[in-house]
């Protein structure tokens, strides 16, 4: 059901451009066949920019270590402060509660050595443990497989649903029988229409987004800030939670990169000023 979920998704999205094409005196198959081709072609540069812009973030890492270190020494809080007493405190109790049960240990240790061995009674049972052992290369070719051959399916139903779009929608229709037909055939035509456009106006909002993420990263100073504007574009279709995600890999790399607070805390205030 996965790559049909995916499927649905997809031709929502790719059905307007189908159908404009379908204008320009093209056959249906050729339209949906080059609109998928051309999304895929797309979402293969994205990805091989966002792995390129990935791998330089990784290397760049070990050039900011000082200021990492910096930064990591900064938040300790002095020796005279509330925390670090507290804290001094919290590792005395821990060092006793370690000698008490040092001081324990031999007296539960004579009280097992008084116990019946294992295994010859059924109050002290033998505990068996079943290890599955490792397939070895077919456990990592079943772990490429399977998103290969979703992404697969997910191509060929949405070829099909793009193909046979208003027959789909007439064998839903015939599903619920044949009261209301008009009515119901006007209702689905409306709902997938509000939700192609809703996810269209959704694209370009977060398309603007993203624009402005690159902006204000470029700005900064930032390194690889079209990584993290292209981030956040996609991360924002989770509702709620994505555009945090989003934020927070830039603004911990603000921490290691830049010298001081006042970059960081720009970054994530602009993060949160957008969403609101």
């Amino acid at each position: 059901f996965l790559p049909l979920a995916f499927a649905i998704l997809f031709a929502s999205l790719l059905a307007p451009l189908v159908a404009r094409l379908e204008r320009l005196h093209l056959p249906r198959s050729v339209s949906a066949f080059a609109v998928i081709l051309a999304f895929a072609a797309l979402l293969g540069c994205a990805g091989w920019v966002f792995f390129t812009q990935l791998v330089g973030v990784a290397n760049d890492l070990p050039t900011y270590r000082d200021n990492i270190s910096q930064k990591v020494a900064a938040i300790h809080a002095p020796s005279n402060s509330a925390f670090s007493r507290a804290e001094r405190e919290v590792e005395r109790l821990s060092e006793e509660f370690g000698m008490a049960n040092s001081s324990v240990a031999p007296s539960l240790q004579a009280q097992r050595t008084r116990q019946k061995p294992i295994g010859t009674s059924p109050d002290h049972p033998i505990q068996v443990k079943e290890v599955s052992h490792s397939t070895g290369r077919l456990d990592q070719l079943g772990g490429v497989l399977e998103p290969l051959t979703t992404a697969l399916l997910s191509v060929v139903f949405t070829f099909f649903v793009l193909l046979q779009r208003e027959d789909l929608r007439n064998r839903l229709i015939r599903l619920s029988g044949d009261r209301n037909l008009t009515l119901i055939t006007q209702a689905m035509d409306d709902a997938s229409w509000r939700v192609s456009r809703y996810f269209r106006l959704q694209l370009m909002v977060n398309a603007v987004y993203g624009s402005i993420i690159f902006t204000v990263l470029y700005a900064i100073g930032l390194p690889h800030p079209l990584l993290f504007a292209a981030l956040a574009a996609v991360l924002r279709f989770v509702p709620y939670v994505g555009w945090i995600g989003a934020a927070l890999l830039p603004t911990l790399l603000s921490l290691a990169v830049f010298h001081g607070w006042v970059k960081s805390l720009l970054i994530a205030g602009t993060f949160l000023c957008l969403e609101l």
